[in-house]
């Protein structure tokens, strides 16, 4: 009756992640992640103060630092990242 069809439900294991678009990162989500915990440590409210700033001084550490709206699109993508909590940090 199926015609040798085979019908298989979709389950979460059978899928798979969707491939990435658009061009490669050149900043990881760790390095993102560093760079919004220095802007909070280093007391700097106004984002493209910081930008500048990062440019000027902290260019050396990073191969690459994004623009403004590249930032922000990307942290608040990465932000359930930096706010997860690690019981093992601290101790020792």
């Amino acid at each position: 009756m199926d015609g040798g069809w085979c019908w298989r439900p979709v389950t979460r294991a059978s899928r798979r992640p969707a491939p990435a678009t658009g061009p490669p990162k050149q900043l990881t989500d760790a390095e993102l992640v560093t760079l919004a915990v220095a802007q909070a440590l280093l007391g700097f409210r106004i984002e493209t103060r910081w930008l500048r700033y990062a440019y000027v001084h902290l260019r050396s550490m990073f191969a690459y630092l994004p623009n403004q709206p590249g930032c922000n699109k990307r942290l608040r993508s990465v932000l359930p990242l930096a706010k997860t909590e690690d019981p093992g940090v601290g101790d020792g």
